[in-house]
């Protein structure tokens, strides 16, 4: 089965390469999605059907369920490796782990947790990315190739980022109806959520703000009072020199948090409020300094300091001489 995939992290389907297998029908990617979620165990009609049509099936749901299993069976029998067995209880769909992209995240995202003794030799990597190139997110760094350091912080980053990669979408995103996407579906984009900010976590104490940023904005926008994400992301902006944004953020979301829930924001987002003023205070404190000694340096007749670095502000212009004074000469020559 080499080259086929199995999607549940976005549209669900089976692929071959670039090229779609199947299926086409809603209802039977319901179905096929309650079997690979399952991972070889058996799932009853009753809970296929649940799949499919929610808490209101029509009389005829079994009968529809066992007509999507034909048809699932035409598209598995080309594909050597995959089973799809019948028992009394119902049926079991079985195929290589590493080749159902929601069984490798979460493969990846278990090793980036439990250290370099999960992570080896860098299989995981390889059996869940393919070449591993998707981790050479930040070349251009010192810490070599493939942007992160050797130390197990930053090959946990690798592995995470690699499994985050998988996503293509919301998970169950075309299936039929609304009970896949809203009860299960539901805990797959929490363990995304998650995978993310265990990520931007890991590129902060790294010194990848910029990197941390960009991973949180989109999941700021998409939950805006997710507290542990508003957090990441302040400390991203303000370690990443941008305070007023970092203090806008805090503003909105307290705003929601008042308007929405009726609670002021939690400690971990006032304590990041509060070094953020700090950060601003110092800033200020600092010009006003520069610009005092800059001054006092004008007014004692001496330019800035010379040896500072050039483009230095604050020193005084030198006076203009009036319009009607004669010219002055130039200094004799030796």
């Amino acid at each position: 089965m080499d080259g086929t995939e199995f999607r549940l992290l976005g549209p669900v389907g089976i692929w071959q390469g670039e090229r779609l297998l199947g299926p086409t029908a809603a209802q039977q990617r319901s179905v096929l999605a309650m079997l690979l979620m399952a991972s070889g165990r058996v799932v009853s009609v009753d809970r296929l059907v649940l799949a499919v049509w929610g808490e209101d099936p029509p009389g005829s749901a079994r009968n529809a369920v066992q007509v999507q299993i034909s048809k699932l069976r035409r598209i598995l029998s080309a594909l050597p490796g995959a089973e799809l067995t019948t028992s009394a209880k119902g049926y079991a769909l079985t195929v290589a782990r590493e080749q159902v992209d929601l069984h490798r995240f979460r493969d990846l995202v278990r090793a980036a947790r439990e250290g370099p003794k999960a992570g080896g030799d860098g299989g995981a990597v390889a059996r869940a990315g393919g070449d591993g190139g998707s981790v050479a997110r930040a070349a251009g760094s010192a810490t070599g190739a493939a942007g992160f350091a050797d130390g197990p912080e930053d090959r946990a980053g690798e592995l995470l980022y690699t499994a985050l990669q998988l996503w293509r979408g919301p998970a169950l995103a075309d299936v039929a109806g609304g009970w896949l996407p809203d009860t299960l579906g539901a805990g797959l984009e929490e363990e995304r959520r998650t995978a993310v900010e265990e990520l931007a976590a890991i590129d902060l104490r790294s010194g990848r703000h910029h990197e941390a940023a960009t991973e949180l904005s989109a999941l700021v926008a998409e939950h805006p009072l997710r507290e542990r994400s508003v957090a990441l992301l302040m400390e991203a902006l303000r370690r990443g020199g941008r305070r007023a944004d970092a203090l806008g953020l805090f503003r909105s979301t307290r705003r929601r948090y008042v308007e929405e829930l009726g609670i002021e924001p939690g400690d971990e987002l006032q304590r990041l409020h509060r070094e953020a003023l700090e950060d601003s205070r110092d800033s200020r404190e600092d010009r006003d300094i520069r610009e005092g000694r800059d001054g006092r340096d004008g007014r004692d007749g001496r330019s800035g300091d010379a040896s500072g670095p050039p483009g230095s502000y604050g020193s005084a212009p030198a006076a203009a001489p009036p319009s009607d004074a004669a010219p002055v000469p130039a200094p004799a020559v030796e």
